[in-house]
This record gives C-alpha cells, structure tokens and sequence, in this order.
C-alpha cells in the first residue's frame, strides 16, 4: 500500500468539499457558459475595431462569420487579417511581453501572408517621402499625438526629437 507525501486532514476536506460546491454553483447557473461567451463576443469586437482602426472595413457581423468558418463578401486580405488577428489573440497568454522572441512570433501571426518577412525585423529601411500622400498622413498623426500628449516636441529646428510620453 503506497502511502501519500501528505496528510489528509479535516481541513483539507472542507476545502475540497468547498471547492466542489463552488464549481457545482457555476456550472448549474451557466454563468460559466455565459462568461465563455461574453469573453468570445469581447475578442470579437476587439478584433474587428483593431482592425477598423488599419482601415479594413468588415463589420462585426463579418469579422465572427470569418472566425466560424462562413463565407463573407470581402478583399482577400480584409479577410485574412481576421484571420490572422485571430490567431495572434488565440496564443496571446503565451507570450512573454519582453522577449523579441515573442514579439516576432505574435508579428509573425498578426501578418501572415500580407507580408514578405512575418515573423522577422525588416531588413530594409522604410521612409517617407517628401510630396508622398502617406507624408501628409504621417504629419497628421504626429500632430495629434502631440496634442494628446503621447509625443512631446524637443528642439524647434528641422532636426527635432521626438520623446514618447508613456501613459499610465
């Protein structure tokens, strides 16, 4: 007869009897089922306004007809950036937020099949250029998160600073 590393007290019994009766609870109101859900409706919506702010224009509706498998009328790469969104959120607890190992494999997940190198740093300078129409884009986002506060202006030359205010 194998004797356990441990000792089995009454203590422990009302914890276990406890315990059981708490998970009997959960179980038989469907609050578990109803949290399951809330959680699975809330990454939807995540999903589908992180993506409305990338300017891909698929609603709600198309963004959890996507994640069950449905047809939707839609740009190919509207539709696998749900795809892919999807997937960086289903192993979002694996990573750990300061390991570049994790951050290019989330990376990895977030641009799959939209870009060459997913998963890797770029390997090439990107720019903007003078006269370009994404120049006026980029000035207007500085603008506003200098106004926001997340950008504050160091220096009044053409060779400014730019220092990230992180936000609490």
């Amino acid at each position: 007869m194998n004797i356990p590393a441990y000792t089995i007290s009454i203590k422990a019994i009302d914890l276990v009897a406890r315990i059981a009766e708490k998970v009997g609870e959960i179980r038989g109101s469907g609050e578990y089922s109803r949290n399951l859900r809330l959680r699975k409706i809330n990454r939807l919506r995540s999903i589908q306004s992180s993506l409305a702010i990338e300017n891909n224009p698929l609603t709600l509706g198309q963004v959890t007809d996507i994640i069950e498998g449905k047809r939707v009328l839609g740009l190919p790469y509207e539709i696998q950036e749900v795809k892919n969104a999807y997937q960086a959120y289903e192993h979002l607890l694996e990573y750990d937020p300061y390991k570049v190992k994790d951050f290019l494999k989330a990376h990895q997940f977030l641009t799959t099949q939209s870009v060459k190198d997913a998963g890797h740093f770029r390997s090439q300078g990107v720019g903007v250029f003078e006269g370009n129409k994404s120049d006026i884009s980029v000035k207007k986002y500085f603008a506003k998160f200098v106004e926001l506060g997340l950008l504050e202006v160091e220096g009044k030359n053409k060779g400014r600073k730019y220092k990230i205010n992180k936000k609490q």
